[in-house]
Order: C-alpha cells, then structure tokens, then sequence
C-alpha cells in the first residue's frame, strides 16, 4: 500500500463530516474515531485502501455534558477522559472501572466510546457491556436528521447502518443502583479480555434486588444480556456465591465462541466466578463510595 492509496478528511463539523460520507466517491468514506481498531485492519487481512473521515476536529463530540441528571458523552471521549470524569457514584463504578482496565495507557487515551460501540468486528469490548448494564442510549445523525435507541438495538443493526451516518454521542441515564465490572485475562494487562461481566442492580431496603442487569462481552461474537439470570436472582438477596452457582446454571443458555485467544468451553468455564466476583463488589461495604 502506497501514501496515495488512503483517502484522508479532517472536517470540523458534523455537517461537513456527513456532506462528506453521503458524496458520491470512487469509494465510499467511513469515520474514523480513535483510530485504535483501524491501525490493525492490515493484521486482520481487511483492506487498508481507503477513504477516512477523521471525527477528531469536532468539539462538540468530545464534550461530557450533565443532562436530566443522567450524562450524554460525546462520541470521542477517550476511554481515560471517562474514567477521568466519572465521578463516584456507585451506579458509575463499573463504566469507571470499564474505561480505566481496558487495554493499556497508550490504547485508552486514543480508544473513544464511540469507536468501542461502532467496531462490529471487535468481540471484546470492555465498554459496551458496562454501557449495556447501565441502560445507555445512543444519538445517530444522517443528512437525513438524526435518531436516538438503545445500546442493544443499535449492536443488532450495526452491520447494516448507512454509510453516511454518524454515532455522535451516548447517554446515561440518571445513576440508580450501584454497578460493577469483572474481566478474565489469559496472561497479562494490555490484551484483550477472554470474558467480561458488567452488573448493575438496584436493592430494597430489606437487601433483595429489584432490578438488575447483567450484560456480557468477549464471550459471544457480540455483547449482550444474560436475561436469564437476571430473572433467575431478581428479589433475591445479593449473594456473591448464589449468583455463581445460578450463572453456572444457566451456561447453556450462552452460544461461547472459539478464538485464537481462547476455546469457548474456557471462556464458559470463567463466567461463574467473574459473576461471583462481580457480586462481591457489589456486596462490599466500601461499594457506594470506592470509585474502583
């Protein structure tokens, strides 16, 4: 591949980002976020001969912003801005502890949100599953105008968006609960999880759950809930050992895939103690005030 093969655009607005995606080209322009998951297209076998729309120009897409008591953060706040910013509400603690696990230094400061959320061939993201378990939405805008759905709706059409449409932001709603995150490594920090649990629940005073999610990622080809079990401990107590032998019950609800990393069997091996371990942290005494 030659310098004249790629295509590059540093617009400053979403107007002209997306006057961009939508023109007519000898071939069609994508966004480019953080640029963490591109830079390993070539390792992959993808094609590399293309046409780039950097989002990096736009300020409005790097703002963190308090709205209705919830957040809506732009589309290209870094994994580290995040963790940065979030404060310590215990509903925030497992996207906090997301943002500041993933990767490595280097990775999490160029990594962005919206990057995790729109790389459909990333299987093991740490954000999306800790975004899932909080009930985030996401903001697309197209020339056309612009649409708000759901995390879990978004990942089931994400292969087949148009091309000229841009995720700009993502938002949390108000905090309620208190949340935590568990991932399972091979061998050392810096690679990507083999298993990733995010948790957030919501108690009654007399300690029995009232809500509750529990989302997955790495273990299946795309994050998702585990609604089962969510349904098998809701007005249960929080019981870290309960909760593992309950997740080790319902394994055969899961579909675990095959890697290079690691063997689906391996991968369902770690679930139940990454669910126990979540639900330790949830049960701490320190839960409500440790920013993890």
């Amino acid at each position: 591949m030659t310098q004249s093969d790629v295509v590059f655009h540093r617009p400053d607005t979403i107007a002209a980002a997306l006057s961009i995606l939508s023109s007519a080209a000898p071939r069609p322009a994508i966004p480019l976020a953080g640029g963490t998951w591109i830079m390993r297209a070539a390792l992959r076998g993808e094609d590399t001969d293309k046409t780039f729309v950097s989002l990096a120009n736009i300020a409005s897409l790097h703002s963190i912003e308090k709205t209705g008591g919830g957040l809506t953060i732009g589309a290209m706040v870094s994994h580290a801005a995040l963790a940065q910013a979030l404060g310590a509400d215990p509903a925030h603690a497992g996207l906090r502890m997301a943002c500041a696990a993933s990767a490595n230094p280097a990775i999490r400061h160029r990594a962005t949100i919206g990057g995790n959320l729109c790389s459909d061939g990333f299987m093991a993201p740490d954000l999306v599953p800790a975004l899932m378990a909080l009930g985030a939405m996401v903001t697309l805008q197209a020339p056309s105008g612009e649409r708000r759905l759901p995390i879990a709706d978004f990942l089931r059409g994400r292969g087949a968006r148009p091309a000229a449409e841009i995720l700009t932001h993502v938002h949390l709603p108000p905090p309620r609960g208190t949340a935590a995150h568990a991932r399972a490594l091979l061998r050392q920090a810096g690679e990507y999880p083999v298993a990733v649990v995010s948790v957030l629940a919501g108690c009654r005073d007399d300690g029995t759950c009232q809500s509750l999610r529990i989302a997955l990622s790495a273990v299946e080809p795309a994050p998702r809930r585990w609604e089962t079990l969510e349904n098998a401990l809701l007005d249960r107590p929080l019981d870290p050992e309960a909760a593992r032998d309950a997740a080790q019950a319902r394994i055969q609800d899961l579909h675990p895939r095959d890697g290079v990393d690691a063997s689906g069997w391996y991968r369902a091996r770690l679930l139940p103690q990454l669910v126990q371990r979540a639900f330790a942290d949830l049960t701490r005494p320190t839960a409500k005030g440790d920013p993890q």
